[in-house]
């Protein structure tokens, strides 16, 4: 199942010619779109070998990915909310997180300008969300932030004014009330207005292109089995048709 996801995912972006990390090498037996020099991280455990010899049997180099041995994993601890179904994140870093350091920004500077969107997850180092937050601001790149009350203080001015210049901040009710300090929607939005806030099978709730709060329902499901990334989801195909 891994394999056919990613093989399908690499076919995709070389037919539509977009940047990829993952290319077949070209007449010059070099990767067309992999920095000479540059190496990836992947850590020793059972997944990473599963992505490792699914990339493999695709056929892509992987000459430019290094085996990290005995290191801890990230962990994920998930909470349910029993109202809502929504799930909340406790995220646990691996040593992997100090490979994002601004000094990334300047090294992928083309290629994030070639971005459409870039999209920014949590597990990131705040230093180095400061830094592309603020070239994709500056360049006018759309982007989208993954709630992170773990790495930004909103009652300290300096990380209100970085989430500010974000062009969309995503995610369900729980994780904005923790980020915002905020107990409704509208609390929320009118102290980030970039804020789209999902609720599981409520809807979701944000500012309108006129500065007006919106809704929009949820489809209708009548057998939900797992929402386990449904945000993930949600933001992949919310900013597809955005940009």
């Amino acid at each position: 199942m891994m394999e056919d996801i990613l093989c399908n995912n690499i076919r995709k972006n070389n037919e539509n010619n977009k940047i990829s990390f993952y290319n077949n090498l070209n007449e010059n037996n070099e990767s067309n779109y992999i920095l000479k020099n540059e190496e990836y991280k992947l850590r020793g455990a059972s997944t990473g070998k599963r992505v490792l010899d699914s990339l493999n049997n695709c056929k892509i180099d992987t000459r430019f990915i290094k085996t990290i041995k005995n290191q801890s994993t990230e962990i994920n601890h998930q909470i349910l909310d029993p109202k809502t179904k929504d799930y909340s994140l406790i995220r646990f870093p691996s040593p992997l997180s100090q490979y994002y350091t601004p000094d990334m920004v300047k090294t992928y500077e083309e290629w994030i300008l070639k971005a459409n969107a870039v999209i920014l997850v949590s597990k990131q180092n705040k230093d180095f969300l400061e830094s592309i937050i603020d070239f994709c601001y500056n360049n006018n790149i759309v982007t989208v932030l993954t709630i992170s009350h773990e790495k930004f203080d909103i009652t300290k001015n300096k990380d209100l004014e970085t989430l500010k210049k974000v062009s969309f901040i995503a995610g369900n009710f729980n994780e904005a009330k923790s980020l915002t300090k905020k107990e409704n929607e509208i609390d929320m939005l009118n102290l980030l207005p970039n804020l789209i806030i999902t609720k599981g099978n409520k809807g979701v709730f944000f500012v309108d292109e006129y500065g007006n709060y919106a809704h929009e329902d949820a489809i209708k499901v009548d057998n939900v089995i797992e929402t386990n990334g449904a945000g993930d989801t949600f933001i992949g195909v919310f900013i597809t048709y955005y940009v």
